[in-house]
């Protein structure tokens, strides 16, 4: 079976905040990290099939737009920090 691919922003956490692929913080509500592990995740924000434009729109934001942000997604493909392979 072969990996999926999300069509979304890259995004890492390294345990305390969500960043680009380039190291630039992303804006997101304090509601959608809430309760994320200290343990960094490396993932896409995504915001669904074929809205990879509406994805970047939000991330870019450096004010986040909550009823934007509730369309999105994490999908985490890494444990970088995990010694095992993500299952």
């Amino acid at each position: 079976m072969g990996e999926r691919k999300y069509d979304g922003v890259r995004g890492y956490w390294d345990g305390a905040q969500l960043l680009t692929r380039g190291g630039r913080r992303i804006a997101a509500p304090a509601w959608f990290t809430a309760g994320w592990p200290v343990q960094p995740l490396d993932g896409e924000l995504w915001a669904g099939r074929g809205r990879f434009e509406q994805a970047q729109s939000t991330v870019a934001r450096d004010t986040p737009d909550d009823a934007a942000w509730r369309g999105m997604r994490y999908m985490v493909f890494d444990l970088p920090a995990h010694p095992g392979p993500l299952r």
